[in-house]
């Protein structure tokens, strides 16, 4: 496993930076010119997932990542919410809100991951460990595999929260804990 010794090695903090880039590009678009109050909504909740992930992780113990987590969830919410919003009245694109609310399932899924192991680990420290997956070991990533990647963290994420809701709080077997972890603390 590969400790995680920087905020910015944390896979969901890099893919809510990269959806909070995408939407501040995306308000800068001509059509949300004249809507204030939205762009400065969207911004807002977008740079929030991110930075709520960093803050969290920099606290250095279980009990503040998680609450900063769950603020990160929170953002995640508002800034779809407001997605979905931009669509209904004419500013975004249904093709565009279909992949963006995409991507913001994708990191609601190793949010609450992360969040279910943090509640379990009994490892109680400021440095923590991210297991290398397979299809990301010693590889130079093309905009082809970029997606492919995107699509099979979607996946993940959705197995791991399927796993959550089955079996009501314990995501990860025993023989499992190694392999499925998002977070192990050092």
């Amino acid at each position: 496993m590969a400790t995680i010794n920087t905020f910015k090695e944390i896979r969901s903090w890099q893919h809510a930076k990269e959806l909070s880039v995408e939407c501040y590009k995306l308000t800068q678009e001509d059509r949300f010119r004249f809507d204030f109050a939205m762009v400065n909504q969207m911004r807002s909740s977008a740079i929030s997932v991110p930075s709520n992930i960093a803050e969290g992780f920099e606290r250095k113990g279980n009990k503040k990542f998680i609450q900063f987590l769950f603020i990160a969830a929170g953002s995640l919410g508002e800034l779809q919410t407001q997605l979905i919003i931009s669509s209904e009245v004419g500013l975004l694109d249904p093709t565009r809100l279909v992949t963006l609310e995409n991507k913001c399932e994708g990191i609601r899924k190793m949010i609450y991951g992360m969040i279910t192991y943090l509640k379990s680990s009994e490892q109680k420290g400021y440095k923590f460990s991210e297991p290398e997956c397979e299809y990301r070991r010693n590889r130079e990533l093309n905009e082809t595999e970029a997606h492919v990647l995107s699509e099979e963290l979607q996946i993940e994420g959705a197995l791991i929260w399927e796993e959550y809701r089955r079996n009501k709080g314990d995501v990860y077997g025993d023989e499992e804990l190694e392999l499925s972890n998002e977070f192990v603390q050092r």
